[in-house]
């Protein structure tokens, strides 16, 4: 699973129709018009902005599978990361990104829950990889205006003897 499961908190993020339409009904999506990118550094928006560049970050990383285009054009060259297996900084972020490869190949990624509040933006996203219980990610990040500056993430797999059957979906 080249690392994934690591990988994947790194900055919660395969191209096709249908991925896409996962974030077009995922629930709080809204289609609010957006300045172009790049969005940092940070410029004045409104929070329906805000939350609409937050979508457009994760259909890039996540459905598109570009990285390093959605690093560039949402996050801060100071980006600060919490996940233990990656430092901070924009640059180490995509080079990080670029040596796995695309994170989601080999799974279907589902968005179940995002929203942005307060400047911080939210992803609760589950991975199906055949063969494996599924992933579970919930995926947070700190706005200053248009540009995500900050990172945190909790990852779990679903236990195969769950007993409970809407754990963690």
């Amino acid at each position: 699973m080249r690392n994934i499961f690591s990988a994947l908190g790194a900055i919660a993020l395969a191209a096709t129709s249908a991925s896409a339409l996962q974030l077009a009904s995922a629930p709080g999506y809204n289609d609010a018009p957006l300045p172009a990118a790049p969005y940092c550094p940070p410029q004045d928006v409104s929070p329906a902005t805000q939350k609409a560049i937050l979508q457009r970050f994760l259909n890039k990383f996540f459905f598109e599978g570009n990285a390093t285009g959605a690093l560039l054009d949402h996050v801060s060259e100071g980006y600060i990361q919490h996940n233990p297996f990656i430092n901070s900084t924009r640059q180490v972020a995509i080079d990080f990104f670029t040596a796995i490869g695309d994170v989601t190949a080999g799974s279907n990624v589902t968005i179940l829950n995002m929203g942005l509040d307060n400047n911080t933006g939210f992803a609760h996203t589950k991975w199906d990889t055949p063969g494996q219980e599924p992933n579970i990610i919930v995926d947070i990040w700190r706005f200053n205006g248009s540009c995500i500056e900050e990172h945190w993430d909790v990852m779990q797999r679903r236990p195969e003897n769950a007993t409970n059957p809407l754990a963690m979906f």
